[in-house]
C-alpha cells in the first residue's frame, strides 16, 4: 500500500519537520506502517494524521514509535476509542517528553480515556494544549474531576482546555 512504500522512503529522509497526510484513509495498517518510518525522524515536530480512520492498533502503534521531538500530533476524526487513548496517555508518560499539542477531537473516547489523557497531561510539564472535543466525554467532567479531586474541573469543563495558564 502507499502507506508502507511512505514508511520505506521516510527510513531515508534526514529531514522532514512537518509531515500532513490527513483525510488519506490509512486506517490501522498505515499508521503501524508509518510509525515503523517516523520513529528515526528526529527532525518532525508536526504530525498530522486526522481523518485516516486509525483505530486502537494503530493509535498503538504511533504512541510507542513517536519521533523524540515532535511537538505536535493531530488524531482528530479517528477513532483510537479508550484504549488508544490510554496508549498515548502512557507515551505521554514514558517518553514523548517535547510533545506540547495533542488533537483527539472526535475518536470516541470516554470516561477511561479522558481519565488516563487529563491524568498524564496534568503530570506532564512540555504539554500545554490537550483537545478532546466531540468525544464521548462531554458529560463526564463531573464525574472525573469527583474520582480524580487532583484534577480541576476547570481543567476538563469544555473538553478543549489548556494547561499551565494559556487560554484555551
Amino acid at each position: 500500500s502507499g502507506s508502507v512504500s511512505l514508511a520505506k522512503s521516510l527510513s531515508r529522509v534526514e529531514f522532514l519537520a512537518h509531515l500532513d497526510l490527513g483525510d488519506n484513509h490509512i486506517a490501522d495498517a498505515g499508521a503501524s506502517s508509518l510509525a515503523e518510518g517516523i520513529c528515526r525522524l528526529t527532525s518532525l515536530r508536526t504530525l498530522a494524521l486526522g481523518g485516516n480512520l486509525i483505530n486502537v492498533d494503530g493509535a498503538r502503534a504511533l504512541a510507542a514509535s513517536l519521533p523524540p521531538n515532535l511537538a505536535a500530533l493531530n488524531l482528530n476524526f479517528n477513532e483510537v476509542g479508550d484504549e488508544g487513548g490510554a496508549a498515548l496517555a502512557a507515551a505521554l508518560l514514558q517518553g514523548a517528553s517535547s510533545l506540547t499539542s495533542l488533537h483527539l477531537n472526535s475518536n470516541s473516547i470516554g470516561h477511561a480515556g479522558l481519565l488516563a489523557l487529563v491524568s498524564a497531561a496534568l503530570a506532564r510539564t512540555a504539554l500545554k494544549q490537550l483537545y478532546l472535543r466531540g468525544n464521548l466525554t462531554d458529560s463526564l467532567h463531573g464525574p472525573v474531576a469527583a474520582e480524580s479531586p487532583s484534577l480541576s474541573s476547570q481543567a476538563i469543563v469544555g473538553v478543549r482546555f489548556s494547561l499551565r495558564g494559556e487560554e484555551g
